[in-house]
Formats: structure tokens, C-alpha cells, sequence
């Protein structure tokens, strides 16, 4: 069977490190299935991250002016100069490189007629959708018709279930489009990894058992989630993400970072997946009680109402150049997932699924 991958599901691990996409490149080259990233996607993912990359230069930049009103203004000099196409080439490099370890097959960009696009997108014909949206998408559906034989059974791996499809099925206008041009070909849309593990790997179940005791010999081998919750779990959540799940949105230049975990308030252990005779990944979820630091700048707080409304000052405006910080103690429960090796208890690779806390949550 032929699988093919969106950019959604590259997009937060564009190199491959983390637990699931690499279980599931491992798995699919050893199973022999046959692995596709339409070129599109290549270049949709690399344009992607080069602009995340800018993006959070400039925050950096942002938060050096902060930082400079209260030290020496010497004291910091970030001069990182963003050059966009020197970057986007490194990018676009090092994720082919990572690909042709797992022997993924790059295809080419189909030949479509640029009438029916301009018929599609102003009929809005899914994908094409009133926001214009949906151009990327259709190119890498014409990708996957090109590269499929008719009898050829193929699997879409999307976590956007408008671009092709709530699993499992197809778009109804893409199975309109199958009938008539492979008629005797199978697609299947899977809206996630776990989704499609399930469907291809027999054994491949949630564990029955959950298991609170985050210090389990058995169960962990010498991996210490203890210590990797207290010394590396604050490092692994992007700051940007605690914006989102505390005040609701990413925007602007303010701050929301993990300073401390103050306690381990339980954890529960959902799943287990052995990979090899060594590594071993477990999907957990983790309650801790942590200390936040939070910076709030005043052009932030007049321009954003989700910011006013988590600070709850009385005041409407703050004045122009102003900023304040304060620290607070608060509760929230990560959903992580962790590869690790059994034996020498290195931590391999993580990755945060969710962030819930008392004020929003955020899936990632």
C-alpha cells in the first residue's frame, strides 16, 4: 500500500525526532510500505518553518529590547541576521536528508490545467474553500492521482480533515474523482498516527492497564520520568503554547514561561509501545503544580482583549513604553509522549500533545 503525508503532519516535527513520526517511519520502512511526500508538501513545509524561524528571531529581538531597559544596554546584543533563501535551502536540505534515511520517495509536482484550478477555486469545489484556501491541497491531490496505478490501494495521512476527509473516507468529490479516473483504487484518509497504527498494526492497542506508579522499575527500566518531569519537562513547552492555553491567543511580544516545577500531583501512564529490544515509548499524562513568570508589555495589553482579560487590571489602557511582570503559582496537566532506551535510561525524544489548564487548553 502506497502512504502519502500532509504537511500537517510534519509540520511540528519537520526532522523527524520526535516519538511518533519516528515510530512511524521506522515501522512503515520496515513493513515495506511504500512511503510518498509529494513535493508540494516538501516545499510548503520548508516555506513554513523558514518564516516560523523568522518569526521567532524577531521575538527574540523584541525581548532583547525588554531585557535592555534594565541592564547595561550592552549587556545584550542579539545581531542574528535572518537571511529568508539561505535558510529556507538549509531547511528544505536537512529534511530531505532525514527522508532519504527512511527511504521516503519525493513526487513530483503534477501537470494540472491552470482553467480547471480557476473553475475549482471559483466554484469553491473542495478543497477550495471561501478563503481562498485550498490551492496546496488540490495540487497534492493531483500528486497522489498521478502516483497511484489503477487497482493500487493508497492511505493519506491528514490531521485536517477539511483538505481530504474525515477518516475514513475521502473527500466525496476526491471519491467522485477516484471512481472515474482508477476506478479499481482504494484511498483511505487517517486524521492521525494513532488512527492509522491501529488500522495497520494488529497489535497495536491502548494499554487495557494505567499505571500511576511513575517510578516502576518494570515499567521503566532505568528511565526516571521523576526527574525528567522536575529537570526537563518546563524546557520541552514552548512558550507560545502556554499563551494559548493561559490567555487564548500567541500574539505579541508578552511572555509566559515555566520558571519551576514545584510538585508532581500525580501521573498517569496510558500506553506502551516497545520499539526494538531497547527503546520503549509511553504516552502519559502528567498533573504538576508550577511556578509561571509573566511579562506583559503595554502595547500587548492595549492591543489584545485576551490579554486584558487574563490580567483583570482595572485599568483599560497601560501607558505607552510601560510593562509589568509578576510570578504565579498554578496547576495544569501535560499530555506527553516519551521514547526512551530501557537500558542506559536516555531520554531519546519527547513530544507535547496537549496543555490544559484552569484558564483554556491547547492541542498541539
Amino acid at each position: 500500500m502506497k502512504v502519502y503525508l500532509d504537511t500537517s503532519i510534519l509540520y511540528t516535527d519537520p526532522y523527524i525526532e520526535k516519538p511518533q513520526n519516528h515510530l512511524l517511519f521506522q515501522y512503515l520502512r520496515f513493513k515495506k510500505y511504500k512511503l510518498f511526500i509529494p513535493e508540494v508538501v516538501l516545499d510548503e513545509l520548508s516555506i513554513k518553518i523558514t518564516n516560523e524561524a523568522r518569526n521567532v528571531i524577531n521575538k527574540i529581538k523584541n525581548l532583547e529590547k525588554l531585557l535592555n531597559r534594565f541592564l547595561p544596554r550592552e549587556s545584550l546584543n542579539y545581531q542574528e541576521k535572518f537571511i529568508w533563501n539561505d535558510t529556507y535551502k538549509e531547511c528544505n536540505l536537512q529534511i530531505l536528508k532525514k527522508l532519504k534515511e527512511f527511504k521516503v520517495e519525493i513526487v513530483s509536482y503534477p501537470k494540472v490545467s491552470h482553467k480547471d484550478i480557476v473553475f475549482n477555486e471559483m466554484n469553491q469545489v473542495p478543497p477550495f474553500r471561501k478563503d481562498r484556501e485550498g490551492y496546496r491541497d488540490y495540487l497534492i491531490w493531483k500528486t497522489i492521482l498521478a502516483n497511484i496505478e489503477d487497482g493500487e490501494d493508497f492511505a493519506i495521512l491528514s490531521k485536517n480533515h477539511k483538505d481530504f476527509g474525515e477518516e475514513p473516507k475521502l473527500l466525496s468529490e476526491f471519491q467522485d474523482e477516484l471512481k472515474k479516473t482508477k476506478p479499481s483504487s482504494h484511498g483511505t484518509v487517517y486524521n492521525s498516527i494513532n488512527s492509522f497504527f491501529e488500522s495497520i498494526i494488529p497489535e497495536y492497542k491502548p494499554s487495557e492497564k494505567k499505571w500511576t506508579d511513575f517510578e516502576n522499575r518494570e515499567l521503566l527500566g532505568n528511565f526516571s520520568l521523576k526527574n525528567w518531569i522536575l529537570e526537563h519537562l518546563a524546557i520541552e513547552i514552548y512558550d507560545g503554547d502556554l499563551k494559548i492555553a493561559f490567555i487564548g491567543t500567541e500574539s505579541g511580544s508578552s511572555s509566559i514561561y515555566i520558571t519551576d516545577v514545584l510538585r508532581i500531583n500525580n501521573c498517569l501512564i496510558t500506553e506502551i509501545e516497545n520499539i526494538g529490544e531497547l527503546n520503549r515509548i509511553i504516552d502519559c499524562y502528567i498533573d504538576i503544580n508550577v511556578n509561571l513568570s509573566i511579562s506583559i508589555d503595554a502595547e500587548d495589553y492595549n492591543t489584545f482583549e485576551e490579554i486584558r482579560n487574563f490580567t483583570m487590571f482595572e485599568e483599560e489602557f497601560m501607558e505607552t513604553g510601560s510593562s509589568t511582570w509578576w510570578n504565579m503559582d498554578e496547576d495544569i496537566r501535560i499530555s506527553v509522549i516519551l521514547e526512551f532506551n530501557y537500558k542506559t535510561g536516555q531520554c531519546i525524544s519527547s513530544e507535547i500533545k496537549t496543555i490544559d489548564t484552569v484558564y483554556g487548553s491547547v492541542e498541539l
